[in-house]
């Protein structure tokens, strides 16, 4: 049970994280003082770490589903649905209003290249991966695979590769790097450390 506390609370931090992005795409949209076109630009990089936040936690929820009982089950089914629709919910909002925006404001350049890279990001199929539980023994055949389908996409931004690593790492790991928050410099840094 050591590993389901420790995954809730992990889900549970993450939850945190996204809500905090849900504050600060809430926050971009108000602030009357920002231009159109940074505003834009801010929405949609925030939206980028919602989703992976996002996909981060499905997976989370699928792990703590795999060692629960039968009968909890249909329980925490219910309950993580309730708080993913949250997340969901505000990532439509934010791809209605970055929509709403570019309506508002035609002459800014829908898609500058920086931006470009992030949204084939967000459309990226679920990839079956290996997962890292700390074995030095296996590392490197962990790491081929990782390399294999994200570390060599130049088209993913660190900080989702960032996610993505984070994602496949078992609990035990997650503990030795849990003070990193996602960032494309974070993303070496959690590299290095493992």
């Amino acid at each position: 049970m050591a590993d389901l506390s420790r995954l809730q609370a992990l889900r549970n931090g993450g939850r945190v994280f996204a809500a905090r992005l849900i504050q600060r795409l809430e926050a971009i949209f108000a602030d009357a003082d920002m231009e159109a076109a940074r505003k834009i630009h801010e929405l949609e990089s925030n939206l980028v770490e919602l989703k992976a936040r996002y996909d981060m936690l499905e997976d989370m929820d699928q792990q703590i589903q795999n060692v629960i009982s039968e009968e909890d089950v249909q329980q925490e089914m219910e309950a993580t649905d309730a708080e993913n629709a949250t997340i969901q919910d505000a990532g439509d909002l934010c791809r209605y209003r970055i929509n709403t925006l570019r309506h508002a404001y035609p002459k800014i350049d829908h898609h500058p290249p920086a931006l470009s890279v992030p949204s084939r990001a967000t459309s990226r199929p679920k990839i079956a991966l290996p997962r890292f539980n700390g074995d030095i023994l296996q590392w490197q055949q962990f790491w081929q695979a990782f390399v294999a389908e994200i570390e060599s996409d130049d088209s993913l931004a660190g900080i989702n590769k960032f996610n993505y690593l984070l994602g496949q790492l078992d609990p035990n790991v997650l503990s030795s790097v849990a003070g990193l928050t996602p960032s494309n410099e974070n993303y070496a840094v959690l590299v290095d450390l493992l």
